[in-house]
């Protein structure tokens, strides 16, 4: 995979957003002292500048919210294989470099 399908292929996966979702139960004694469960309610979840944010969302936040962080984690490892294979395009430059440099310095014998 080259640079040009990998920045193709992140487009693609727009939108997409961190963090995480789940759902929320509740339980509450009532006035008898019985358990009441309430919920579900469905939380969502991230980190920024090292602090946890959280938000209520309803059902149908859920879900659309819960694709958009899978397309979110797809992201990631896209950046991930752009950095791989940025990285491995310098070392390639640098190794022909190098090659380059050791040929110039050859003096040739008479």
């Amino acid at each position: 995979m080259n640079v040009t399908e990998i920045l193709a292929e992140m487009a693609a996966t727009l939108p997409a957003r961190r963090g995480s979702v789940h759902e929320q139960f509740i339980e509450r004694v009532d006035a008898h002292g019985r358990r009441v469960k309430f919920g579900p309610y469905y939380v969502y979840t991230r980190y920024v500048e090292g602090k946890t944010i959280s938000r209520r969302i309803s059902k149908e936040e859920f879900a659309a919210i819960s694709e958009e962080i899978e397309r979110g984690n797809r992201l990631s490892a896209l950046i991930e294989k752009l950095w791989e294979v940025t990285e491995a395009q310098v070392a390639h430059m640098d190794a022909k470099k190098k090659r380059h440099l050791r040929k110039s310095k050859q003096v040739p014998l008479s």
